[in-house]
Order: C-alpha cells, then structure tokens, then sequence
C-alpha cells in the first residue's frame, strides 16, 4: 500500500472515472500523503473514505464533484435570564447593560433589574456595566440564570457631573386682607 499527494490522488480519479473536481484551494491540503488503497473500489466509497477523514464535504453535479467545508452544526441557543443588585443596598439596577463578551449581542435590565439574553455556548461570558458601577465579566457555563450584584467605582463617581436645564415660571398673587 502506498502514499501519494492529495493532488496526486485527485487527478488520478479525474482520469480514471471521468470526473472533474471542484474546490477551492484553501480548502484542501494537496500536499498531504494519503493511501492509494483505492485502485478498484467504486468512486462512492473512495470518496466518503477520502475526505470523511479530511472534514470535507462532496456533491456529485452532473461530471463534477463539488468539494466543501460541511455546514457548521447549529448550537443550541438557550436563554440565560437573571437579575443585577447593587452590591451597596441589593436595589435592582434599572437600565443596567448585559453584553455577550466578543459580541453586539446584548441587553438592559428592566425596572426589577432583570434580563433575558439568548446565549448559543458555554463558553459564553456575560458582561454587566452601570454608570457609577465597577463592571463585572461572568462566565455562562451550563447555568440557565445568572444573577449580578455590581459595586460602586468610587473613581468614576467622582468624575460624573450632573447637569440640568428647565425653566421655571414665576406667579405673582395678588391678594387683600381686610380686617373689621
């Protein structure tokens, strides 16, 4: 039994059942050796061998055989709901952020500080942030809630500037006592 290249084995199926193969270059390393166990077998089976152990995926359309990357598995997608405190008097945080880390995907907490967050790993990290609150980076595990109680960042505190406009209406009252 020998070994040939990838690109060896190929162009050797090309000729010998009439096939041409479609792929992109990236997809397959050519170079690799692989056995030439092959000679005799139906093409079927050379190929679900083939590239079975290579992760690629193959579709016969008409004298072309179309190779790809197979379709990722969809994660399952499971919600992870949970509640945000301060930390200071266990007060829910109300408009608090709930961001999937390395992601767009995110949330903010309601009047009782809750969340619900779609998360599609376990790898998952949530991250918590409020104005005047240290941020805290949680990892989701296997949990289906997770519940937050931020602390106070003294620092940032102290550099947050409160300002306001309004108007205000002045009324004069005119009045009269009179006394008998």
């Amino acid at each position: 039994m020998g070994k040939v290249s990838l690109e060896e084995l190929l162009d050797a199926l090309e000729e010998n059942y009439g096939y041409d193969f479609a792929y992109s270059p990236s997809l397959l390393p050519l170079d690799t050796q692989v056995s030439t166990q092959y000679q005799g077998q139906p093409l079927a089976l050379i190929l679900d061998e083939l590239f079975g152990s290579l992760n690629i995926s193959y579709q016969l359309k008409g004298s072309r055989i179309i190779l790809t990357k197979p379709a990722a598995v969809a994660q399952e997608v499971r919600t992870v709901s949970g509640q945000v405190l301060s930390e200071k008097d266990s007060e829910p945080l109300i408009g608090a952020t709930v961001v999937l880390k390395g992601t767009s995907k995110g949330t903010v907490t309601d009047q009782n500080g809750r969340y619900n967050l779609p998360v599609s790993s376990e790898d998952a990290v949530l991250v918590f942030s409020y104005m005047g609150k240290l941020p805290q980076q949680v990892p989701v595990k296997a949990r289906k809630v997770v519940n937050v109680m931020l602390r106070d960042d003294l620092v940032q505190l102290q550099s947050v500037v409160v300002t306001g406009y309004g108007t205000e209406q002045k009324k004069k009252t005119w009045w009269a006592a009179w006394s008998l």
